[in-house]
């Protein structure tokens, strides 16, 4: 009897670490579910990657109905536009400009429909394109020429965007982290500003644009949430005036970004171009020198947006930025608003410093 009971107990504290270790496992691979809005957050940012397969994954795994009406409206837009197994063209958008901007766009449409889905090569799907708009505009071009030729697109590009622009409307055409970028729209006008930088000022033009008809691939992407700001010129700053309030630390805070791209370009003329990894490190690292109220939020959103894919010249310098100024904290992992600005304003303008010196010294070589 005693030996049975002996059995009974080791049994019963058998079965009781059974029932342990399965509750432990159970917990160790449960994952708590992430509010509907920080789940939005990470689709938005897949797209801006260029991932819409991952983004229509998160945005079909929430309820919609708990994001605010802005963000729903954006979802539903993403997944109309992107959960169809055929490409549909909005043409309503373009039903009121001429033939040539309609056939342009349903073409561009389809093309970042297939390339943001992964349907196809985007170097094939490229070429594809650039060749639509050689026959469309009817450009004189030799029937042997290498259309994956950066030189070539640029000249195909070029003679598109005076071909728009002979309708009255402005065009700028680009190639965007390996995707071609179409902004076009009708209003432009230029002002001049001296922007104050970490080192010197800078005296520059800023080209203001407004009332878009068409802003890009990250818009298109992210159902316009999010959009390029604006660029630099050899000549000029452009902005999108839309994104900005002119009388705000953000436009100040942009003039400085864009101003030290224009001032890099020209002290350094050896660097790659005003998109470049290092060109956009620097810009960052100015806007934190020269910040006040938005740093803290700078920060944060660098460290929300980053990538470690080169292609990706802005999140990548973000990656940069953030893992440079973390490792000269006085705590690694501190909150950015625990830090106090002097602290971190010190940081990045020494980051700057190293920075300039090392590209001093590849002048002098």
């Amino acid at each position: 009897m005693l030996q049975f009971k002996k059995l009974q107990i080791i049994l019963g504290n058998l079965v009781l670490l059974l029932c342990c270790a399965i509750a432990m496992s159970c917990t160790k691979n449960y994952v708590t579910p992430q509010p509907p809005r920080e789940v939005f957050n990470m689709a938005i940012n897949q797209a801006m990657h260029g991932n819409l397969n991952e983004t229509l994954d998160l945005l079909q795994s929430i309820s919609l109905d708990e994001l605010s009406s802005e963000e729903r409206e954006s979802a539903n837009t993403i997944l109309g536009r992107f959960s169809t197994p055929t490409f549909r063209f909005e043409e309503a958008k373009f039903s009121e400009y001429p033939e040539l901007i309609i056939n342009i766009f349903a073409s561009y449409h389809e093309y970042l429909y297939n390339v943001l889905l992964n349907k196809v090569d985007r170097v094939e799907a490229g070429v594809q394109f650039i060749e639509f708009l050689i026959e469309l505009t009817q450009m004189p071009i030799q029937n042997d020429v290498d259309l994956t030729d950066w030189d070539v697109r640029i000249d195909v590009l070029t003679f598109v965007g005076s071909q728009i622009e002979e309708l009255g409307i402005y065009a700028f055409l680009d190639y965007r982290a390996g995707i071609y970028d179409f902004c076009i729209l009708k209003t432009k006008y230029e002002e001049e500003y001296i922007v104050e930088l970490p080192v010197g000022k800078e005296k520059v033009t800023v080209v203001f644009l407004d009332d878009f008809i068409e802003l890009g691939w990250f818009a298109y992407a992210t159902a316009d949430r999010y959009h390029i700001g604006g660029w630099v010129a050899p000549d000029k700053i452009y902005c999108v005036k839309s994104a900005y309030d002119l009388e705000s630390e953000d436009f100040a805070n942009y003039l400085v970004h864009e101003a030290q791209h224009y001032q890099d370009d020209r002290v350094f003329p050896h660097m790659e171009n005003a998109a470049s990894i290092e060109m956009e490190y620097r810009a960052k690292l100015a806007e934190v020198i020269m910040g006040n109220e938005i740093v803290v939020g700078l920060l944060n959103a660098m460290e929300t947006f980053q990538s470690d894919d080169p292609d990706m010249a802005h999140f990548y310098a973000n990656r940069l930025v953030i893992g440079n100024l973390r490792t000269r904290l006085p705590l690694l992992d501190a909150d950015w608003e625990s830090v106090e600005l002097p602290i971190i304003q010190d940081i990045a303008r020494e980051l700057l410093a190293e920075d300039t010196a090392r590209l001093m010294k590849t002048l002098e070589e």
